[in-house]
C-alpha cells in the first residue's frame, strides 16, 4: 500500500539534499526498470509499479525486492516526470568517493564543471558506449543522481564508475597525459594521440579552465564550418574525441 508516509518519502527524492539525506535516488520509466530488475536487483530499494507492469513482468523480479502496485493516479503524484509509465524504483546510491589507488592506466575522463545535466547523463552513456569505465566530475559539476542525468544516461550511471574529485586532487595522484579541449588547439584531424591520457571536457560556457590549460600536454580542437556557433556542446565533443581514439 502506498501510504502518505511513503509518497512524502519518495517525493523528497526530487531534491538534492534528501538524496544525500537518505543515500538514495529515483529511476523512472519501462527501459530503466528493465534495466535494473535484469542487472542491478542489488541496488534497488524499492519498487512502485504498476499491476500492467508487474504483471507482464511476472517471474523476473526477484523474491527479495519490496514491491508496491501503484495505480496511474498514484504514480501521477510521486513522479518527477511530466507523463509517468510503468513505475519507479527507489535506489542505493553508488560510491563516489575518489579513489587514488584506482586511477586507470590507460584513458579516462575528467569533467571540469560540466554543469548541464543533460550533457551529463549523455556524456556518461556515450562513455559506456566507447568502453570507458570511468569518469571524474569536479565538485561543481551536475551530480549524476539528479533526474535529468539518470534519465538521459540510459542506465550508464551504473555501467561507468564516477568519483568526485578537484583537479588539483586527481593530477597529484595520475601521471596521465593530459589532452584539453580547446579552439586554440591543433585540429583532431591532424592529431597523433597518445596511448593513454586524461581527457578534459571544459564548462558549457568557460571551457577548461586556464589553470587546468596550462598544465595540459595535448590541446585540440574539433574544426567546423565558419558560423555563428561559439563552440560544440560538451557531450558531441567527448564523442568526437572518443572516437578519434577508437579509430
Amino acid at each position: 500500500m502506498l501510504t502518505n508516509n511513503l509518497k512524502k518519502y519518495i517525493r523528497s527524492l526530487h531534491q538534492t539534499k534528501y538524496r544525500q539525506k537518505y543515500n538514495k535516488f529515483l529511476v523512472e520509466g519501462p527501459k530503466w526498470l528493465d534495466e535494473i530488475i535484469t542487472y542491478h536487483t542489488d541496488e534497488i530499494s524499492q519498487l512502485f509499479c504498476t499491476s500492467d507492469w508487474i504483471n507482464q513482468n511476472a517471474g523476473r523480479i526477484d523474491e527479495s525486492i519490496m514491491l508496491t502496485p501503484v495505480s496511474q493516479k498514484e504514480l501521477d503524484g510521486i513522479s518527477q516526470l511530466k507523463n509517468p509509465s510503468a513505475g519507479l524504483a527507489v535506489m542505493e546510491m553508488p560510491e563516489i568517493t575518489f579513489r587514488p589507488d584506482k586511477v586507470p592506466e590507460d584513458w579516462c575522463v575528467f569533467l571540469d564543471d560540466v554543469q548541464d545535466p543533460g550533457n551529463v547523463g549523455t556524456i556518461l552513456r556515450t562513455a559506456a558506449w566507447f568502453g570507458y569505465k570511468k569518469i571524474y566530475l569536479s565538485e561543481k559539476s551536475a551530480s549524476i543522481f539528479n533526474p535529468k542525468v539518470v534519465q538521459s544516461s540510459m542506465g550508464s550511471v551504473f555501467k561507468v564508475r564516477t568519483e568526485r574529485v578537484e583537479w588539483e586532487v586527481l593530477k597529484s595522484h595520475c601521471e596521465l597525459p593530459v589532452v584539453c579541449t580547446s579552439l586554440k588547439g591543433n585540429s583532431v584531424k591532424d592529431w597523433k594521440a597518445p596511448v593513454k591520457g586524461l581527457v578534459v571536457i571544459g564548462n558549457e560556457s568557460k571551457g577548461v579552465q586556464k589553470s587546468i590549460l596550462e598544465q595540459c600536454d595535448h590541446l585540440i580542437k574539433i574544426p567546423g564550418a565558419e558560423s555563428t556557433v561559439e563552440s560544440l556542446n560538451a557531450s558531441v565533443a567527448l564523442g568526437i574525441v572518443l572516437y578519434h581514439l577508437s579509430d
